[in-house]
């Protein structure tokens, strides 16, 4: 079975999904003034 994904636009979605998660994590801070690595260890 050949596969049909090729390995440049598994990168290129990688490098989307890195972008798009980096900017939910600034849209995290500037709202909640908090880094969202810190939820996990003072979730209340």
């Amino acid at each position: 079975m050949a596969c049909s994904v090729s390995y440049q636009s598994l990168l290129e979605q990688f490098e989307n999904t890195k972008k798009e998660l980096s900017e939910a994590e600034e849209t995290i801070k500037r709202i909640t003034g908090r880094d969202p690595d810190l939820f996990s260890n003072n979730a209340q």
